[in-house]
């Protein structure tokens, strides 16, 4: 017997449940969705604003010990000549 010739195949139709009736009826379920989507892109924002400043100040925290580490191991702040702005050369 071949495979189309088979009693028992089964289809999509008998692997999924029948099909409900889904999604906003009226508009106060539809102003309820779009809340609740707002409110999670809302709550997004929140955690994505927060991850920003927290990898603000570890990158602000790099930066000052960079400067440190800069004046511990050359020996002090670097002084650059100012040449051309009325100073004698």
């Amino acid at each position: 017997m071949s495979e189309g010739q088979s009693p028992d195949r089964l289809t999509p139709e008998d692997l999924l449940p029948p099909p409900e009736a889904t999604g906003p009826v009226g508009p106060r379920e539809k102003r309820a969705r779009d809340m609740a989507t707002m409110v999670a892109l809302l709550g997004l924002v929140l955690v994505a604003g927060g991850l920003m400043a927290i990898l603000a100040l570890v990158f602000n925290q790099l930066l000052i010990f960079a400067f440190l580490a800069a004046i511990v191991l050359g020996g002090g702040l670097p002084v650059l000549p100012l040449r051309g702005l009325g100073s004698p050369a």
